[in-house]
């Protein structure tokens, strides 16, 4: 999309210039099209239904992110960010997607105050979205299915985010960089 040129979108689409320009005026137009064409795409996505469970999203949105028919669009989204920031678009439809929408609703439905869910809620909405993103770089299904599993385990309070008990306790004192891992027990 940030090198969308109109003459060959325009012969892509079997149509002219002068039509594209005279629909939508320039590139920055066709590119909000665009964006929110795909914005209305994703509020319609199996994931982004009202009254899921907030594993529930996370679940549906890992599947349809490792789905082959879909990856195409999910590659799209990462760049329709991209475009929508170097093209001066809104970001209002980045970051209040019905995704993040559907987790908001859930959290505040679990009993999060209003403030909290708003956090929460974005706060998952990005691991989630950073997940998919490494999938799409990466293709690392083995390791992003145990992460993902684990993020629907924590979101749901069944994991911790982080085991203190397994975790190396940081001793800002040891080291000319100021980092070495102690037991915790020695804190």
């Amino acid at each position: 999309m940030a090198n969308l040129s109109l003459r060959p979108l325009a012969g892509a689409l079997g149509t002219s210039t002068y039509t594209l320009t005279y629909q939508f005026g320039n590139k920055s137009e066709i590119l909000r099209s665009i964006v929110d064409a795909l914005a209305e795409d994703e509020s319609n996505a199996p994931y982004a239904r009202p009254g899921l469970s907030t594993e529930e999203v996370l679940e549906a949105y890992w599947a349809d992110v490792k789905d082959p028919d879909r990856l195409a669009f999910h590659r799209t989204m990462i760049e329709r960010a991209t475009v929508a920031s170097l093209e001066g678009l809104s970001q209002e439809k980045m970051v209040v997607s019905a995704p993040r929408q559907v987790l908001f609703e859930s959290m505040q439905g679990d009993g999060l105050a209003t403030e909290e869910a708003d956090v929460q809620a974005s706060l998952v909405w990005a691991a989630a979205q950073g997940l998919a993103m490494h999938y799409i770089a990466s293709g690392d299904t083995d390791g992003l299915d145990r992460a993902a599993a684990a993020l629907s385990r924590m979101v749901a309070g069944t994991e911790p985010i982080i085991d203190l008990q397994d975790a190396p306790a940081i001793n800002l004192s040891s080291t000319s960089s100021g980092l070495s891992e102690t037991s915790r027990s020695n804190q």
